[in-house]
């Protein structure tokens, strides 16, 4: 079950039991919210953003041609739309964290870990690389996807360059399997490494809305592990580190040659580009 809405002290009632299904009946009817206002928000910004295109398509029609500034706002209207739309899902996926439905459950985590780089918009120039080897993990495979999109995402907004690599390893210690998502991007300065994980907290954004971060953390942290970014041991870049339960009956091993720091680089060869680069 999700976090209750506020803290509570249930001695301070005569039946706890009771003051436990009110606290159940909140988090479904804010479940029940999230969904209904993500849907009936975006379908008005679809009209939005296609009246947007008829009012281009009627000038055009009218006049031969859409002038430079109209036509260039029109595009603003549009991609602001896009980047609400994305808003309304991203916090539809952070309000369903931990809900029913996400049951979690022992998975292979790389070909989960492999759809997502399928899924995901890796403009050319950037290869991402995944490691053969990977824990087993015991939680939500949906909200693992989750975890992974969003930091494979985060690498790709946040370079600086046409180009560059994403490396995504993992390894079991201590009871967790960890996973590190790698970039050679711009890195991100110590004083905000805990910040970026917060709602809405965003180094640009012109580029992103904030939750992606707090979303992986939110996840993380319902299953009792941990998320963190490392500077790159190898130069530019970040080291993006979170752990989940793993799975039971796996052993702790290092399988790609890291520890729970993150910091450590996978074996020579150990990596996979099939499908990875776009």
């Amino acid at each position: 079950m999700a976090a209750a809405l506020q803290s509570v002290n249930i001695d301070e009632y005569d039946n706890p039991l009771d003051h436990l299904e009110k606290l159940k009946a909140a988090n479904r009817r804010l479940e029940s919210f999230a969904q209904i206002a993500s849907h009936d928000l975006r379908s008005p910004l679809r009209a939005m953003m296609s009246i947007a295109e008829w009012v281009r398509e009627d000038i055009e029609t009218t006049f031969g041609k859409v002038p430079e500034q109209i036509n260039s706002d029109l595009l603003e209207l549009q991609e602001q739309g896009l980047r609400m739309g994305k808003l309304l899902q991203d916090l539809l996926h952070y309000s369903q964290v931990g809900f029913a439905g996400n049951a979690p459950h022992a998975f292979e985590a790389r070909s989960v870990i492999q759809d997502c780089v399928d899924i995901c918009a890796v403009p050319e120039g950037m290869h991402v690389r995944v490691g053969q080897e990977m824990p087993n993990v015991a939680c939500s495979p949906v909200e693992f996807g989750l975890v992974v999109r969003n930091l494979i995402s985060n690498a790709v907004k946040y370079h600086d360059r046409s180009d560059g690599e994403i490396a995504i390893d993992g390894w079991s210690e201590g009871g967790q399997a960890w996973f590190r998502v790698r970039d050679d991007g711009p890195g991100i300065a110590p004083e905000l490494a805990e910040e970026v994980f917060g709602m809405f907290r965003t180094l640009d954004s012109r580029r992103g809305n904030g939750i992606g971060l707090g979303l992986v953390r939110r996840i993380t942290d319902e299953y009792g592990g941990s998320s963190k970014v490392l500077p790159n041991p190898g130069g530019r870049g970040s080291d993006f580190v979170v752990s989940l339960p793993l799975a039971a009956g796996a052993d702790d091993r290092n399988a790609q040659g890291g520890s729970a720091t993150g910091t450590s680089r996978p074996e020579d060869g150990a990596d996979d580009t099939k499908g990875a680069s776009r």
